[in-house]
């Protein structure tokens, strides 16, 4: 049996005397429906998802929950695979139970599906805490008045959202990130594989701070292997005691091959921590950092106390006076790292 080929759709005629703004308004149009597609599929999924919650399970919920059973369903539906089903199912769910709100301009075409994900994403931190129906209402307000714009004017606006009705959200998300730290081993093609860690900012940024100093001590600049090989090669044979050598072969390197280790190196972070002096008490409020982060204020005390603080110095400002704590250096075990240097603010 045979099939015939498929043949293109035929395009819809055209009035070239139709006024270009009026092809805009019809483009613009489009949009707004494929909005409202995309909040009435989302609509339908929450009610597949609680229609199947109030029903005997078809498949044992020892093994598969509800959860995992709409996403499954969607995934032979969508004919798509687990992690976007798995995604579609939570924006459908927060539709309706996080940000309705949000939701709505969504209905009416003021944001699209693209724009909604990453408010979903976005306000993922008040998910099930009080503060949710009050960022949602803040967020909803402000894209009616102002519009979406930019995905980076959507995340501003999120995280002033958040901030101003649940300070403590942004806090619970990194202390939530360090508990899923991991170390992880995927191979790849060629007989190669990738080993990843995912560790705290400032820990990262200490460890390749010694790869980089060991690079510079054991290798010469005449080395044939490029940079990305050298830190690779370097971080491989630490982790495994070997030491790491230069592969020039010239007589006159001026290399020094490492002990299998960094032992005989220290790690120094100097934090430099600005806040106000009531920051420092534990019953303070919460705390905005300069790179959208929030703090509360028994982590800047811990921030200050857990290394060896130089003492506190005075600025005065037009601002409130605040307290800064300067040079505060870890001296950390001799397995961790070689001098390096993180800044911090609380």
């Amino acid at each position: 049996m045979t099939h015939d080929v498929l043949s293109p759709v035929p395009l819809p005629p055209f009035d070239t005397t139709t006024p270009i703004s009026e092809v805009i308004d019809t483009i613009s149009g489009c949009a707004r429906r494929r909005s409202r597609l995309a909040w009435e599929e989302y609509a339908r999924i929450e009610h597949v998802h609680t229609v199947s919650l109030d029903r005997p399970p078809e498949l044992d919920t020892r093994v598969f929950d509800h959860f995992a059973n709409t996403s499954a369903l969607l995934g032979a539906v969508n004919h798509i695979d687990k992690t976007h089903a798995d995604a579609l199912l939570n924006e459908s769910l927060a539709l309706v139970r996080r940000i309705p709100l949000i939701g709505r301009c969504l209905y009416d075409g003021t944001i699209n599906q693209q724009q909604f994900q990453q408010l979903v994403s976005a306000t993922d931190l008040v998910d099930g805490w009080p503060s949710a129906p009050h960022v949602d209402k803040q967020i909803a307000q402000d894209l009616c008045d102002n519009g979406a714009g930019s995905t980076r004017r959507l995340q501003d606006l999120a995280r002033r959202a958040i901030f101003a009705h649940d300070p403590d959200a942004m806090r619970r998300r990194a202390e939530r990130a360090l508990a899923r730290r991991t170390a992880t081993l995927r191979p790849r093609p060629d007989g190669m594989a990738h080993f990843g860690i995912t560790a705290a900012a400032e820990d990262g940024q200490l460890a390749m701070a010694a790869v980089e100093a060991l690079i510079a001590a054991a290798i010469c600049p005449h080395d044939p292997r490029e940079k990305n090989a050298r830190r690779s090669d370097a971080a491989m044979q630490t982790l495994q005691g070997i030491a790491v050598m230069c592969q020039c072969e010239r007589e006159d390197c001026a290399a020094t091959p490492s002990e299998g280790g960094m032992s005989d190196q220290h790690a120094r972070i100097v934090v430099h921590v600005i806040c106000q002096d009531g920051t420092l008490n534990e019953d303070a409020g919460p705390v905005m950092t300069t790179r959208a982060l929030v703090t509360a204020a028994p982590m800047a005390t811990a921030l200050v106390m857990e290394g060896r603080t130089m003492g506190p110095q005075t600025m005065t400002a037009p601002a409130p006076t605040m307290t800064m704590m300067t040079d505060r250096a870890i001296l950390g075990p001799v397995s961790r790292s070689v001098q390096g240097s993180s800044t911090a603010m609380a």
